[in-house]
């Protein structure tokens, strides 16, 4: 009889078992390895898969948040504690432009590697065509899972900036008013415990996950705790759009004699008077605002320290690129665009932070001084999670900087543009920010050109950090001065002649329903808003 056949008859068991039985005990065991096989088996087809090698990747972004407001970019008195051990434990990039200063379009930049005239995203309310290649589609088709949770709806899906995400969180609660500049959003203690959630769901997959903080956003009104954490912030009840609605029309009387408004310069834009007359010089309402910025600050600090103990208590940590970094900051009183990011491209509005912390902690502490731009964080993710490269991208991989393996690399152009103002300026149908204010930055020089207003600025960043002295509006400048501007104006007249933006329509949805709900709450005369 074959080892595999069954017995079919009694003389058949006879002859396997002998008189003694001694068979039974062979089959008996032969059936019970056979049945604990089938359950293994079983079992294994039961559980998912193993991860997909390499590193998790978390990228998070504080919207709104200097970098000169960070303790580990040398903040006299604020209050980051966490962010700061982040830094402590990562490469630090302390020389980091943003290529737009608003919302969506910042994000889009950083989730495709392009500029704003290539992916098409002028400003918030825009919708993304889905012709852009974003990182989370990339990492999707890797065998990542991919997860976005959301602190604000500027990145709602309705603007498809959900392309790649197989969950997308962007339950808000916050709901603001019909105002175009205000926004629905959800605090950070709630964006940290949706972000956990993720996390403890997908415990068993290698994941990208997307988290994005809004909380240094104005309004300016952040837990009461936080908002007496700094003395100035206690003498001022809160940050309100009406608040800083209030502190804008105060530095414009002082500039120019009377106050425009800020919904004025939002649709029409500065006058020269308010860019050349700005002394930089706070007054006390100025700080009070600051105090409540630095609170906010603090607050999602708190909360991403969480966060990132969440990471450690799961094994997660160390086995993750993590990359913190923000897609804008905010001019205070510096400037001639009071307390405002997107109508001017200062640093105080395109500085942003940017430190990455590489799996178990690899070259922590090691801070790169070379400028770069937030168009290079999509390639070098791709870079640092082993996966082959974009053909689209416009930025560069920083990899091998992270390491000290490129000191020899040639230092590029960097490009910012300015997404306001809104209205009659934005008439160019090809490129609706094709008028607005716009930079390149070149080592230790950076050129600024308003089309609108017939504005050209240059400044040397070296001996001039707060862009004070425009080297343009001097008496009589020199030889050099003029050679400098003319060579970085036709770079950046280059640069603005390669514009070829995918098609995209603004969706004004939710300035609808926000006044759908401002009808429906009695509030007679909400009319439609731009």
């Amino acid at each position: 009889m074959e080892p595999s056949a069954l017995p079919d008859s009694a003389h058949d068991w006879e002859d396997v078992m002998g008189s003694d039985k001694r068979g039974m005990t062979v089959w008996v065991v032969r059936g019970a390895v056979m049945l604990a096989l089938a359950g293994i088996g079983a079992y294994l087809l039961l559980q998912p898969p193993p991860p997909p090698p390499g590193p998790h990747v978390i990228l998070i972004s504080l919207d709104t948040v200097r970098a000169d407001h960070l303790g580990c970019y040398g903040h006299p008195f604020i209050k980051t504690p966490n962010i700061d051990a982040l830094a402590g434990e990562s490469v630090r990039f302390s020389d980091v432009t943003t290529v737009a200063p608003t919302t969506l379009a910042a994000h889009t930049s950083i989730m495709t590697g392009t500029h704003p005239h290539t992916h098409g995203v002028p400003r918030n309310g825009f919708v993304l065509h889905e012709a852009n290649v974003m990182l989370a589609e990339i990492m999707q088709d890797a065998d990542l899972t991919t997860g976005a949770v959301l602190g604000s709806f500027a990145l709602d899906r309705r603007f498809r900036f959900d392309q790649g995400f197989s969950s997308f969180d962007q339950h808000f609660d916050a709901l603001a008013g019909r105002d175009p500049v205000e926004q629905n959003e959800r605090r950070a203690d709630k964006v940290t415990d949706a972000s956990i959630s993720f996390l403890e769901e997908y415990h068993s997959a290698r994941v990208f996950l997307f988290v994005h903080y809004f909380d240094a956003h104005a309004p300016f009104a952040p837990p009461p705790d936080y908002a007496s954490m700094y003395p100035a912030g206690q003498e001022l009840a809160d940050g309100a759009l009406a608040s800083i609605s209030a502190t804008v029309n105060l530095h414009q009387e002082a500039v120019i004699g009377t106050a425009l408004g800020q919904k004025h310069t939002f649709a029409e834009g500065l006058t020269p008077q308010l860019v050349s007359g700005a002394t930089g010089t706070p007054v006390e309402i100025d700080a009070r605002m600051q105090a409540l910025y630095c609170g906010e600050i603090s607050y999602l600090d708190a909360q991403l320290g969480r966060l990132l103990d969440h990471l450690k208590r799961i094994g997660v940590y160390d086995r993750s690129i993590i990359i913190l970094t923000a897609d804008h900051g905010e001019t205070m009183w510096e400037h001639g665009d009071f307390w405002n990011h997107g109508l001017w491209v200062y640093d105080t509005s395109i500085r942003v932070p940017l430190i990455v912390r590489l799996p178990g902690g690899e070259h922590a502490g090691t801070v790169v001084e070379q400028p770069w731009s937030t168009i290079d964080i999509f390639p070098s993710v791709l870079e640092l999670a082993e996966l082959p490269p974009s053909p689209d991208t416009e930025g560069r991989s920083f990899a091998k900087t992270l390491a000290g393996e490129d000191t020899g690399v040639t230092p590029a152009a960097l490009f910012s543009e300015a997404t306001q103002p809104t209205g009659r300026i934005e008439s160019n149908q090809r490129w609706r920010n094709a008028l607005k204010p716009k930079c390149v930055r070149w080592g230790r020089w950076k050129y600024i050109r308003a089309a609108y207003l017939g504005i050209e600025e240059l400044y040397d960043l070296q001996t001039d950090p707060e862009e004070r002295v425009n080297l343009l509006a001097v008496a009589d400048p020199s030889p050099d001065v003029r050679a400098r501007a003319d060579e970085l104006g036709e770079r950046l007249k280059q640069w603005e002649s390669q514009a070829n933006p995918y098609s995209s329509h603004f969706d004004p949805s939710q300035q609808q329903e926000t006044i759908q709900r401002l009808r429906d709450l009695g509030y007679a005369g909400a009319g439609d808003q731009r």
